[in-house]
């Protein structure tokens, strides 16, 4: 058997070395699980959205560490993508630490996970508030006697309200 020369001496450790120093930069938290999902490694900003040192939970079971999230959407997508080995993306609600969160979920090669997560919960709020603010506009328009239509630049009515219809005696 022929030893491969094409890698330079000490690439796998500088390869290692770049990608860590990438995973510690990036704006996503991020986590690697082993195949029983316990944590490998933890960037600062999972970290930080943790509450918790990267360090502390290295060697420590997801489960165990967050015991809470057991048969959690979370929890559910985890088990998932390690099972049928296929990415899982999602948006869901944390309820213990009231925050949304978009995450990414990665079966890796050696049968573990690589998970990136974003904290969305603005996002979500700003989304909810359009939207009830979208839904108390329509209730506004249609309780008002007078009729109210959109009509777009070619003339044709995007938008009626019940008093329109009546008025217009169409729908």
């Amino acid at each position: 058997m022929t030893e491969d020369r094409s890698a330079k001496p000490g690439a796998e450790s500088r390869n290692t070395t770049e990608l860590a120093s990438i995973l510690e930069r990036i704006s996503d938290a991020f986590v690697a699980f082993d195949r029983d999902l316990r944590y490998t490694y933890v960037n600062p900003k999972a970290g930080e959205l943790f509450g918790r040192s990267p360090e502390s939970l290295l060697g420590k079971l997801y489960l165990d560490e967050y015991p809470e999230a057991e048969g959690s959407p979370f929890h559910l997508a985890y088990v998932r993508a390690l099972e049928e080995q296929l990415p899982v993306i999602f948006e869901d609600y944390y309820e213990p630490w009231d925050r949304w969160f978009e995450n990414r979920v990665y079966p890796m090669a050696d049968g573990g996970l690589a998970i990136y997560f974003t904290e969305i919960t603005d996002r979500k709020r700003t989304e909810r508030d359009i939207q009830e603010s979208r839904a108390r506009l329509e209730r506004i328009v249609e309780t008002v006697p007078d009729g109210i239509a959109i009509i777009d630049t070619k003339g044709n009515v995007t938008f009626a309200n019940s008093a329109a219809e009546r008025i217009l005696a169409r729908t």
